[in-house]
């Protein structure tokens, strides 16, 4: 699941850095949960069914261009709630995901519900 929603993110950079409007992606469950993720947190403008195989997924872009994720660094790290929470503090411009068994989450929204996972995207 994890290693899906990091194809996604990396073909989504690699879509800005080629200045895409939209990009095609394989559909199943796990690529659907991981483009509701994104698009609820705002990195993409949303994606529709291209066909019976594909997502078509519509690439976000900031006002001036830029794309959101830019910066993203990927990692594989389990961490708790309290960790989550002094990491939120140290940076606060950044924005972590992980997953657990509540599925995939923000950094701000696991520490809300008090919630440890496996951190595996920095934005």
């Amino acid at each position: 699941m994890v290693k899906d929603i990091k194809d996604i993110v990396a073909k989504i950079k690699i879509a800005q850095k080629m200045n895409k409007k939209e990009i095609e992606v394989v559909k199943t469950k796990t690529i659907e949960l991981s483009l509701n993720f994104l698009w609820r947190e705002g990195f993409i403008y949303g994606y529709a069914v291209w066909n019976s195989f594909f997502y078509k997924v519509f690439v976000k872009y900031s006002v001036k261009g830029f794309s959101a994720l830019k910066n993203t660094v990927f990692c594989n790290k389990k961490v708790s709630s309290k960790k989550l929470y002094s990491i939120g503090k140290l940076e606060n411009n950044s924005s972590y995901f992980l997953l657990n068994d509540k599925g995939f989450l923000s950094h701000k929204k696991a520490v809300k519900l008090g919630l440890g996972g496996l951190l595996f995207v920095k934005i």
